[in-house]
């Protein structure tokens, strides 16, 4: 292993500068170091080759969060290391596919999410978003015609970090959305609540961040194709079988069908940064399984606490809000809920069957009582 922890220098010297949640330096490091190995390192994976490039979009409430100042960390550093590694973040598609041509390796940072979605959504830009969606699997070749003509770009390796409020995010994110080939290559990293404030932050260590641009500068330099270690393909597919009988949200098949590609991608990166070595041991696998394992459990309490896509599923959370709210008497629950009483006997029943909700009779009389469960 490396004298020198490149993921824990890195959350350190970014703590030190901004009260930004350690989450998301810890994530952002991960991509910084992906931007850096790009192409360099492979991975074999039946007729395909997997890369390192990581799409992320960071989550959280508002703007005390810091997370466009946490994305300009990450990109300074990056800058440092070469200044080509920072790709525009607006375009149109030929000019993309013109900046891929002369950079074909690199991160695109997105300080709102929402300005990528606009790029995508422009009638002149009706093919972004499947040039986006291919690009993700790092091609032998993408290949577009342009009014330039036709333009090659050899092995595009290109990771994305985004930053959006969670108030956006629940808004504006459909089902639909989910359900696509472009969304769901994202990992989502919600955050909702931070630990500290810093309302000065000092000045940054300059020797500090030279370190780690160092480190870039090294870790830059490792290339060829990288595989498991006998015990750590164990520990892979250990996880893998516990992974394909828990029980998933229909509406996200789509993000969970990446999450092994992703927990690979993530081993990758561990192992060249941490022990400089195109053999993945156990110890990277445990770790990035730590990490899947934690963007699954924070995402789906998100999705399970927040997302309402139907008219029913919100009918389910404003019941559920008005019980935490100790609206418990049923015809309080009805009147303020707006449901008419069928409606709300179809909702309460199936809280209920759920386990989200235990029916009370009031011993004393007809009235019903409902609380949540456990």
């Amino acid at each position: 292993m490396s004298e020198f922890d490149f993921f824990a220098q890195y959350i350190q010297f970014a703590s030190e500068t901004t009260d930004c949640p350690e989450t998301f330096h810890w994530f952002i490091s991960y991509a910084v170091a992906s931007a850096v190995i790009g192409k360099n390192v492979c991975f074999p994976f039946g007729d395909n080759l997997l890369f390192p490039n990581l799409w992320l979009i960071l989550i959280a409430p508002s703007s005390e969060y810091r997370k466009s100042t946490a994305l300009g960390i990450g990109l300074s550093m990056l800058r440092k290391v070469s200044l080509s590694l920072v790709l525009p973040s607006r375009f149109t598609e030929e000019a993309f596919m013109n900046d891929l041509v002369l950079n074909p390796q690199g991160l695109i940072p997105f300080y709102e999410f929402k300005a990528l979605l606009d790029l995508v959504r422009k009638d002149y830009n009706s093919g972004l978003k499947s040039l986006l969606t291919e690009l993700y699997d790092v091609p032998d070749f993408l290949v577009r015609k342009t009014m330039g003509g036709v333009m090659t770009v050899e092995r595009p390796c290109v990771s994305i970090m985004a930053a959006t409020t969670m108030e956006w995010f629940l808004n504006s994110c459909k089902e639909d959305d989910f359900g696509s080939g472009f969304l769901p290559r994202f990992l989502f990293i919600p955050v909702r609540s931070k630990s500290r404030d810093l309302p000065i932050p000092p000045p940054a260590d300059q020797a500090k961040k030279q370190k780690l641009v160092d480190e870039l500068l090294q870790i830059q330099k490792i290339k060829g194709k990288i595989s498991l270690t006998c015990e750590a393909e164990k520990r892979h597919n250990k996880w893998y079988a516990d992974f394909k009988h828990q029980n998933k949200i229909p509406q996200f098949m789509g993000i969970y069908s990446r999450l092994q590609i992703y927990l690979i991608k993530l081993a990758m990166i561990h192992s060249i940064v941490v022990f400089k070595s195109l053999s993945i041991n156990e110890a990277s696998i445990k770790e990035a399984i730590t990490l899947i394992e934690w963007l699954l459990t924070e995402f789906e309490g998100l999705a399970n606490s927040e997302f309402t896509f139907s008219k029913f599923e919100k009918q389910r959370k404003k019941i559920l809000g008005l019980i935490q709210a100790g609206k418990n008497e049923r015809a309080v629950l009805i009147r303020h809920s707006n449901m008419s009483a069928r409606e709300f006997n179809e909702v309460i029943m199936t809280l209920i069957e759920g386990g989200r909700v235990k029916e009370i009779k009031d011993g004393r009389g007809p009235t019903m009582y409902y609380e949540q469960a456990g």
